[in-house]
């Protein structure tokens, strides 16, 4: 526009003869504007997560020196990602997260309208088709899990979660390969998962301790893509109850001591460490005690398998936190072959003089052992007067059993079992003593004074009238005065010899010093009224020496005429002094003093 150009245009006229004149045409041209004209129409694609494209637009004008501007096109606008320069550059980044939702197989069609304008106005247009082509763009895990809880508590839940740009995505959550999902817990596809702390694989934990699970979770888009992210569970220990109880054994020895340990204890505790205290909640009857970790016989107890021949008790087991479990278990008692404990004699006694196989005692055993066979034996035997055949003690052939060199002989018998086991236990065999004297005489005396002089026996003497002497010799000898009116001299010799009264009221005389009675123990008046009668002169009949005669059955102690000393002994009787200056001692028991004819 502003531009002309002047044409001229030479013109020659030639006529059919060929004669020529020639003229002149001069045309003037004002230019005007010529619109521009767009190039082709640009197509192309690209993948969403390529590399940015580029390109050039063109366009062209007629007029000389006619310069153009590209634009978008007035209404439309660049979409995300493009840029367009007034030169026609143009570049267009795909991964541009406008089409991040494009998943693979989708599209997105971008038509981007240009206007190309001169520089007098003039305008064309022109269009640029950028196909899009979706691509996976992986998935993104959300945020970490980090929880904690206690052993024992309930179960916990949660929920994984994810992020897709591209549309409709799908994704699954799993354990990451290479990793195991801890005890206890589970993982849903979808993300959703479960923790039980009560799982047994943590009852180790004991209170005060803890543990980290971490668990590694890949989750994968429908295209295979991941990401990766963690749980992580801090779980805090608790006290776990015993579970139970071991016992090393389960029986003990009948008769064992107090104290014998029947069996050392043990408890089963998920809780790594901890300690325990037992304790017997039924002790079958106070037979068993606890000591430590350990199960004792009580002292003072005796375990006999033939009374019970078992014990059930319950143990009771505590932790360190007083959770407790409880066990009832079974001792047996053992049958031991036990000693015999008695011997049971049937006689411990025999009479002197006894023949040889005199059987002195039958024996038998006690032994808690039924149906047990015994042998017996002699262990100790001073006298060497005894033997044991078969089951009884007898006299040995050769003894020599003599009360008076012993009234009793011990001895000790052993009785053994069929395993061995014995017992000891001392009898006293007691020696009877037998009369070996020769049977007793009867002397009798005339009225005349006589000598009668006795045997070994138990004589007995009737001196009869005037003043005998009458020996007694061995034996326990009678010297009877009822007929008797003399002063008799009396030795009783051995054994118990006594001056005997009768049945009648009997006078006993004596002398001075009651020297007429040698070696008699003992003056017995008999049923009547009797005394004892002293001489004519100064006597002395003392009876509270010890080795003056025993009064039995006396009445009366008379001095007789002359002086006398009168010495009762204990018992109450007549005290008479008779004529003369008399002393008369009473003694313990109720006497009475005659003095009626005493001067």
């Amino acid at each position: 526009m502003g531009d002309s150009a002047v044409l001229t245009i030479p013109v020659t006229v030639t006529d059919d003869q060929g004669g020529t004149d020639t003229a002149q045409i001069r045309i003037t041209v004002n230019g005007t504007n010529d619109g521009p004209v767009a190039g082709a129409d640009v197509t192309t694609s690209v993948d969403e997560d390529a590399a940015s494209i580029s390109g050039q637009l063109t366009s062209t004008d007629l007029d000389d020196n006619a310069t153009t501007t590209f634009s978008i096109s007035a209404g439309s606008e660049a979409p995300a990602g493009f840029s367009l320069n007034s030169d026609g550059s143009y570049s267009f980044d795909p991964t541009d997260s406008a089409y991040d939702h494009l998943n693979v197989g989708d599209s997105a069609a971008l038509t981007i309208p240009v206007t190309v304008t001169d520089d007098q106005g003039g305008t064309d247009t022109a269009q640029i088709r950028i196909t899009v082509n979706g691509t996976n763009d992986a998935p993104v895990a959300g945020a970490d899990v980090t929880t904690s809880v206690s052993e024992d508590a309930a179960a916990i839940t949660g929920q994984l979660t994810s992020t897709d740009l591209d549309d409709n995505a799908s994704a699954t959550f799993t354990v990451s390969e290479g990793s195991t999902a801890p005890a206890g817990f589970s993982l849903n596809s979808d993300g959703s998962y479960s923790f039980d702390p009560t799982d047994s694989a943590y009852d180790h934990l004991n209170v005060g301790d803890s543990t980290t699970l971490t668990i590694p979770v890949t989750v994968t888009d429908d295209q295979g893509s991941t990401d990766n992210a963690q749980i992580r569970i801090t779980l805090n220990g608790a006290s776990d109850a015993p579970t139970a109880i071991t016992v090393s054994n389960s029986f003990i020895n009948e008769d064992a001591a107090g104290g014998s340990v029947v069996a050392d204890l043990s408890a089963a505790d998920a809780d790594f460490g901890d300690t325990f205290t037992y304790r017997l909640t039924d002790d079958a009857d106070s037979r068993f005690v606890i000591d430590g970790d350990q199960i004792k016989v009580a002292d003072g107890v005796t375990l006999n398998h033939e009374d019970i021949s078992s014990h059930d008790v319950t143990i009771e087991v505590q932790d360190a936190s007083g959770s407790t479990f409880s066990r009832t278990v079974t001792i047996d008692v053992t049958d031991v072959n036990e000693a015999p404990v008695d011997i049971i004699f049937s006689g411990d006694s025999l009479d002197e003089n006894a023949e040889a196989g005199t059987v002195v005692a039958n024996l038998s055993a006690t032994d808690e052992d039924g149906g047990e066979v015994f042998s017996y034996a002699l262990t100790d035997d001073p006298s060497g007067n005894f033997e044991i055949v078969g089951n009884q003690i007898r006299v040995k052939e050769g003894a020599d059993i003599d009360y008076e060199d012993s009234s009793e002989h011990n001895l000790t018998v052993q009785v053994t079992d069929s395993d061995g086991n014995s017992f000891a236990e001392m009898v006293t065999i007691d020696v009877r003593d037998v009369d070996e004297r020769p049977a007793g005489m009867v002397l009798l005396g005339t009225n005349n004074a006589d000598q009668l002089v006795g045997g070994a026996g138990d004589d007995t003497f009737y001196g009869k009238g005037a003043n005998d002497r009458l020996e007694g010799g061995e034996g326990d000898d009678t010297f009877r005065v009822d007929y008797d009116a003399g002063l008799d001299q009396m030795t009783g010799g051995e054994g118990h010899d006594t001056v005997q009264g009768g049945s009648r009221n009997d006078t006993i005389r004596v002398s001075d010093g009651l020297s007429n009675l040698n070696g008699v123990e003992e003056i017995d008046g008999g049923t009547g009224w009797n005394q004892v009668l002293g001489t004519g002169g100064d006597d002395t009949l003392d009876f509270s020496v010890d080795d003056a005669p025993t009064l039995e059955n006396i009445n009366r102690i008379n001095g007789g005429r002359g002086n006398d000393t009168i010495i009762n002994d204990d018992t109450g009787r007549e005290l008479y002094g008779d004529a003369g200056n008399d002393t008369i001692i009473g003694g313990a028991g109720d006497d009475v003093f005659r003095v009626d004819y005493d001067a």
